[in-house]
């Protein structure tokens, strides 16, 4: 990951440390996919992360119509009232966009990631993605609550079932 200027509270921080665990720890990893309702690591290829990112495809797909399986777009807050589904995911959006993270499961999978830290904040950036080329046989939007992630990560910590270096990240 590029390091960047940024005060240490805002969001992208959080965002960063979140995909360092998840690159380095598998089952945290495991447990984000399954709150975002997605295939399960097992059955994936392996990943690409990419942060503060303008682009949806790794420069490691040079085909000239990129398609990918599914469409997953993750807003991450501690909101407690969204529900995945009860808005349309708009991937023809204008917007000149830079997300907060982007996993590339190969041709499988492309979870986009915005993040917010506070309840207040609009999901309209998660439900607004520019696909640019990037063709899509399915697509999604579900709202991840920052709390139920950490839980997850924390009860694999409590269950012994990480290893020391990856219970220390």
């Amino acid at each position: 990951f590029r390091p960047y200027d940024r005060d240490p509270k805002h969001e992208d921080q959080l965002t960063r440390a979140a995909l360092i665990v998840m690159r380095l720890v598998p089952l945290c990893q495991e447990a984000f996919l399954g709150l975002a309702d997605c295939p399960r690591l097992s059955a994936l290829p392996r990943p690409r992360f990419d942060m503060q990112t303008e682009s949806l495809v790794a420069l490691d797909i040079e085909v000239e119509d990129p398609t990918v399986d599914e469409l997953v777009s993750v807003f991450l807050g501690p909101h407690e009232d969204l529900v995945a589904g009860t808005d349309e995911l708009n991937v023809a959006s204008e917007r000149r966009a830079r997300y907060d993270g982007v996993i590339q499961y190969g041709t499988a999978l492309v979870v986009v990631i915005e993040s917010k830290l506070y309840a207040s904040a609009s999901e309209q950036q998660a439900l607004e993605i520019n696909t640019k080329q990037l063709g899509h046989q399915a697509k999604r939007w579900v709202p991840v609550r920052w709390q139920d992630l950490l839980d997850r990560w924390w009860n694999l910590v409590e269950l012994g079932v990480l290893g020391p270096a990856e219970a220390a990240v």
